[in-house]
């Protein structure tokens, strides 16, 4: 039985190998310096054109998406993409190859993270936030010593570490700040309004231009950066630290 599931894990393993390679190909292309502004204009065209075709059968968070960026007026700019129930199965490679991504630094996701040490008391005499959405990219993951830092070094003189304990918040809990599943959170149409932190290493990004969820698990958005920053009250820190396996 072993020997008959050989073929299959050879197959399995040639795709993923072929799958990767072409994604590696692909992000050579798009990040050369005499592309980057075409992908850019290419993509501002499909988004413009998107726009005008129905949505009305679209979920009903992603809607509410469409509609926050809408009244943002930063429609125009942002493209909305179905990827299928079985996205979150797939490697990075895959998803950036099925987004049209230009690598897979350009996915990104909202984190939803809350200070465990923040209590009512201390915020009367320090402005740090108990909950923030952290935007950082699926490459990286969230340096919680460099988070804590960000807000403590902001106030003067800065308070003990020991007032700061950053965790990912539960995603029961998570939902009810922000109003999204697992996997389907938005910084547009928030639930609540809590601070918007953005890692430092996107604003490398080239082409300038995110990929992040869009109000349901099967569907993502896309728009310039320089977009995102002009629209939403969103702070720049350097907070994250490269993956290993990226190294």
């Amino acid at each position: 039985m072993t020997s008959s599931l050989l073929p299959h894990t050879n197959t399995a393993l040639t795709t993923t190998h072929t799958l990767e390679s072409l994604a590696s190909s692909l992000s050579t292309i798009f990040t050369h310096p005499l592309l980057q502004q075409p992908y850019l204009e290419q993509f501002l065209r499909s988004a413009a054109e998107q726009h005008s075709l129905p949505c009305s059968s679209w979920p009903q968070r992603v809607l509410d998406v469409r509609e926050a960026v809408q009244t943002l007026h930063i429609l125009l700019h942002v493209r909305f993409y179905k990827v299928g129930p079985s996205y979150y199965e797939w490697s990075l490679q895959t998803r950036a190859l099925r987004l049209c991504a230009p690598s897979t630094n350009h996915l990104c996701k909202c984190v939803i993270m809350q200070n465990k040490k923040w209590t009512p008391a201390l915020a009367e005499r320090l402005p740090f936030p108990k909950t923030i959405c952290i935007i950082v990219q699926y490459s990286h993951s969230i340096n919680t010593s460099k988070l804590a830092d960000h807000f403590r070094l902001s106030i003067s003189p800065p308070p003990p570490k020991s007032y700061f304990n950053f965790r990912l918040l539960h995603s029961s809990d998570a939902a009810l700040v922000s109003g999204f599943e697992h996997n389907a959170v938005s910084c547009f149409a928030f639930k609540n309004n809590i601070p918007l932190l953005l890692s430092q290493n996107i604003l490398s990004l080239s082409p300038p231009i995110l990929f992040l969820g869009a109000g349901h698990p099967d569907w993502k958005i896309a728009l310039p950066i320089n977009s995102l920053l002009s629209s939403l009250p969103v702070s720049v820190a350097d907070i994250s630290t490269l993956n290993s396996l990226q190294n």
